[in-house]
């Protein structure tokens, strides 16, 4: 396939930002999740049905041929994710479910390798390790959606979000090599295209609640569109900036304003582990951005 590798990326503070920008806007995305009334994968496609208002207006041509099989792989990678993750999250703690899908920066630098010419250099691997390390620490302790002792449900959540963290390293690493051609805008729209009629045929073959029938269904919905949409549009901004692995790890950060939300709306408490897991995890990713004097 002659689709060229990106020129090396550098960090730059505008992209630093949408990194950081991201996942807190994600984070309080998840509050309309668990208000929705629909499905799942019925949430996700309605979402993303919306949040082609936020980027359709601006596309006018197709992408090139040459990357059709790779904005197909972003799509189904993305339609599997968003799936995976909604029925996650009203499983399992906000916490817990961030804190396993987080595992998906490793699989990240491993595949940015041999895809995207990216070498891993020895201070991006022990940034990565120190947010690994992070991560694990707070793992230890999984709970519930609401902190309840729901034992049986954090373990399916906790399963479906191991599923979405794999399905999320591929649509990372797609995404990065797309949006240097198309650039993020128009990477997003194209990908949340190919996704939409994916995540309806899963609400076909598994039954779950489909109609926005009044406003307490729609509502959820254009919530997630907003802040969901902005949130994956300032994500594909850092990645079409930042080298695939760095921008992964960034969005550890999720942990930090899931957490918030968690505690704040939902009851689920910070624990000793999660304070010593997050600074972790921020220190990693400081480590790994920094660059060496001289």
């Amino acid at each position: 396939m002659a689709v060229p590798l990106p020129t090396q990326k550098t960090a730059s503070l505008d992209a630093f930002a949408a990194l950081v920008a991201g996942p807190a806007l994600g984070a309080v995305g998840l509050i309309f999740n668990r208000a929705t009334m629909l499905g799942p994968a019925a949430t996700a496609g309605w979402r993303l049905v919306f949040s082609l208002l936020l980027t359709g207006w601006r596309i006018r041509s197709l992408p090139p041929r040459a990357l059709w099989t790779w904005m197909g792989l972003a799509g189904l990678f993305y339609a599997a994710d968003l799936a995976l993750w909604y029925a996650a999250i009203i499983r399992t703690s906000l916490m817990s479910a961030t804190l396993i899908i987080n595992i998906y920066p490793a699989i990240v630098a491993l595949l940015a390798w041999p895809l995207l010419g990216e070498k891993p250099t020895r201070r991006l691997t022990t940034g990565l390790a120190l947010t690994l390390i992070g991560g694990a620490i707070v793992a230890l302790r999984p709970q519930a959606a609401g902190g309840a002792a729901q034992a049986a449900e954090a373990y399916v959540g906790a399963i479906l979000t191991l599923c979405a963290a794999f399905v999320y390293a591929g649509y990372t690493v797609v995404t990065s090599r797309v949006t240097v051609e198309l650039g993020s805008t128009t990477a997003t729209f194209w990908t949340n295209l190919i996704a939409i009629p994916l995540l309806f045929a899963v609400t076909l073959i598994s039954g779950e609640a489909t109609a926005i029938s009044d406003w307490r269904s729609l509502w959820p919905v254009l919530g997630l569109a907003v802040f969901g949409g902005v949130a994956q549009l300032t994500f594909a901004y850092a990645l079409q900036r930042l080298p695939a692995a760095f921008a992964a790890m960034g969005s550890h950060l999720s942990l930090i304003f899931t957490g918030i939300v968690g505690w704040a709306i939902y009851s689920e408490p910070i624990t000793q582990e999660h304070l010593l897991g997050g600074v972790l995890i921020v220190g990693g990713l400081i480590w790994a951005k920094e660059k060496k004097a001289g």
